[in-house]
């Protein structure tokens, strides 16, 4: 199996959707594709291709045409393409970040990654040209394949005159609801500033974008999303603001000036207990703090 094949089968389906379904359906591919099929390189640029194929430009597309119930009655071809998607995320994973042996999710990985290694070219870990390209043509083939069902999926909805606009005007609208991160970065950032509150958008996102997406998904179709979307975000970043104290164990001790032990402890949870009553302002906390300590120190004298 080539790349120009794998390549060839994406150009078809992305015309084929949108076509049918909509331009946004697939987008422009902007990594950088392989030159090579026969090294590590080769097969690092096919893998970061296929998840920005799959993760990324076509996201939600493909979420779509996988959740179809199987082409001709066959689960076993529609398991074995999800659990490419699987490989492509894993192998992604493996290639750009350094993992360790520690984390069962990151040992989970490795087996993984190095099962699939098995599988591919009988090495646990590529270590020659042969190698690599065995692993490049396993990858391109696994990936084409669930192109190509793809592929047929979207034939098979389009001759099903019945049901086909149904079904297209609800991926449509699962579509125009498939926001990219960054949109809800901004209203994070809106809402932090109507909020009087310092807060990093992303990072305050980064958890929360599954549950946010899905949660747009379940708003009804004659309803504007954003507004719903904000007050979610509103919601949430104050609860992040009503739950977040303003000074920590560290500050405790060195500005009353206690020592690590059971007394910081204490000291913590006068600050939550003066927090949640109202007081939000740092220094008036570390005074409430203060109070309550020498109280209890008066009282154990």
């Amino acid at each position: 199996m080539t790349f120009a094949k794998l390549n060839a089968a994406v150009v078809g389906l992305t015309e084929g959707l949108r076509i049918h379904l909509d331009r946004s359906s697939i987008a422009t591919i902007n990594t950088r594709p392989p030159a090579t099929s026969d090294d590590e390189v080769g097969f690092l640029r096919l893998t970061t291709w296929s998840y920005a194929l799959l993760f990324e430009a076509g996201r939600t597309s493909f979420g779509l045409l996988l959740d179809v119930p199987p082409v001709n009655g066959d689960p076993s071809a529609l398991n074995k393409h999800k659990a490419t998607l699987i490989a492509v995320q894993q192998l992604r994973t493996w290639l750009h970040h350094n993992m360790g042996f520690d984390s069962a999710r990151e040992l989970e990985i490795r087996r993984a990654v190095s099962d699939w290694f098995l599988l591919s070219c009988d090495a646990t870990s590529p270590t020659n040209r042969e190698h690599w390209e065995r692993c490049f043509s396993r990858l391109c083939t696994d990936v084409e394949d669930l192109v190509s069902y793809c592929a047929a999926v979207i034939s098979s909805i389009m001759k099903s005159v019945e049901d086909r606009e149904q079904i297209l005007a609800t991926w449509r609208l699962r579509l125009q609801r498939d926001w990219e991160a960054h949109r809800f970065d901004q209203l994070v950032a809106d809402s932090a500033a109507r909020l009087g509150l310092q807060l990093n958008a992303r990072a305050f996102r980064e958890r929360r974008l599954s549950d946010w997406r899905r949660f747009l998904e379940s708003i009804p179709e004659s309803e504007d999303p954003t507004p719903v979307i904000e007050r979610l975000i509103d919601s949430e970043v104050l609860d992040y603001q009503r739950s977040v104290l303003p000074l920590g164990a560290k500050d405790i001790m060195r500005e009353i000036g206690i020592s690590p032990g059971p007394n910081v402890k204490v000291a913590l949870e006068h600050a939550r207990l003066g927090f949640d009553s109202g007081i939000r302002d740092s220094a008036a906390l570390l005074q409430y703090v203060a109070q309550r300590m020498q109280e209890k120190a008066e009282k154990s004298a």
